[in-house]
């Protein structure tokens, strides 16, 4: 068996719950000579030991890629961040990880200037060694790859898209970004999309994780940044998701402002929709949903929206006529696009409407179109009541 011609490298701390899956994704590659760089930054759990017991070289280097937060820098960055009254977001004292100083240490530790990147709560459901070591001797700079950020209860992928941070010759790369890193690189690089039978990663998050330290780390980001467009998204993001709606709304018009990446200046008004939508401001998340119809790339989720509100007020036209648009649109790769406004969401929201409209054929079509998705979905396989007769019932429980 060939030898990888990449290594792979991953930055931990406590990341004994999640590390084996990994690890068993990463058995062949292993058994075949391939080099697993671990560098821990402080972990107080046996993550040490069991990446060890699995065969990667780890690197313990406790708190050297921390940074802390002083009184001064506490106290501007509340002044700035923080709107009606909300709280503030970071206090002296607090402490930050670096990740783009840690990946970049991580990067030069290894015996191959190709590596992959996986974080410690992912795993490679497939790795085709052969291939990629093909490619490699091509001359491909970076790969894309399928990679499932999450996942329905079914197991099948909710979010989903194609990566481009998991592979790539570190000569061509760096990272940059304290907390959201991205990647940094000087010129065309030659590139290749590694279909799902030679490269396919998942993601499956230990909800236990600590991300207190997120939302001040981002904060401090845009501090240190102020004209990062992709932190200012993030930061306005996690105030959105930590409730602090008037501070998440102030960030987002700034990101909006900056005129920066389309589609995710269209995200941005519709996390502003949403944060005027749990305010209690109809008129206004109708606006922002609206405008972002016209940002980027077309995209359904605007649409999904637009027909959930009017689902909401019980208005059957126009959620059918939403529903319908949304699904005028094809998957155009972003990655904060919802896998379910791409398959049944949108035929769900059509049979709810086709239904109360009395066009039951209708109904019914969109209905199946659900449990071909999701056959063994509750709502679906109840809601057939309303549609379908008793015989008609057992027959599509009986296929499915």
């Amino acid at each position: 068996m060939t030898q990888p011609k990449f290594s792979v490298a991953s930055v931990v701390r406590n990341e004994a719950a999640t590390l084996p899956r990994l690890l068993a994704s990463l058995s062949e590659f292993l058994k075949r000579g391939g080099e697993f760089i671990v560098v821990d930054t402080g972990s107080s759990d046996n993550t040490v030991q069991v990446a060890r017991d699995g065969g990667a070289t780890v690197y313990e280097e406790g708190p050297r890629f921390h940074y802390t937060c002083d009184e001064s820098t506490a106290r501007d960055i509340n002044d700035k961040f923080v709107a009606g009254g909300e709280g503030p977001i970071i206090k002296d004292g607090d402490k930050f990880f670096a990740f783009d100083k840690a990946r970049n240490y991580a990067m030069g530790l290894a015996k191959n200037d190709f590596l992959a990147t996986p974080d410690a709560d992912e795993q490679w459901t497939v790795l085709n060694i052969d291939r990629i070591n093909e490619l490699i001797d091509e001359g491909y700079e970076k790969f894309y790859v399928d990679f499932v950020f999450s996942h329905f209860a079914d197991g099948k992928p909710s979010v989903a898209f194609r990566a481009d941070t998991r592979f790539y010759d570190r000569r061509r790369i760096t990272w940059k970004g304290i907390i959201h890193e991205t990647m940094q690189h000087k010129g065309e690089l030659k590139t290749a999309v590694l279909p799902k039978d030679v490269a396919y990663l998942e993601h499956f998050q230990n909800k236990e994780t600590d991300r207190s330290r997120y939302l001040s780390g981002l904060a401090w980001a845009c501090h240190d940044e102020p004209g990062n467009d992709r932190n200012s998204h993030y930061f306005a993001r996690e105030l959105m998701y930590k409730g602090r709606y008037r501070s998440a709304i102030q960030e987002f018009m700034r990101h909006i402002g900056m005129n920066g990446w389309p589609d995710e200046r269209g995200q941005s008004m519709i996390y502003m929709g949403d944060c005027h939508d749990y305010l209690g401001e109809k008129d206004k998340a109708l606006e922002w949903w609206q405008k972002s119809m016209t940002i980027g790339s077309a995209r359904r989720e605007p649409f999904i929206k637009m027909a959930h509100y009017f689902k909401k007020q019980n208005n059957p036209p126009l959620v059918a006529a939403y529903a319908a648009a949304a699904l005028e649109i094809k998957h155009n790769g972003f990655y904060a696009n919802r896998v379910a406004n791409y398959t049944f969401e949108p035929h769900a929201l059509m049979y709810w409407a086709k239904g109360w409209q009395g066009d039951i054929p209708a109904a019914k079509q969109h209905l199946m179109k659900c449990l071909e998705f999701h056959p063994t979905n509750e709502k679906f396989l109840d809601d057939m009541k309303y549609y379908f007769k008793p015989e008609e019932i057992a027959m599509v429980r009986g296929n499915l």
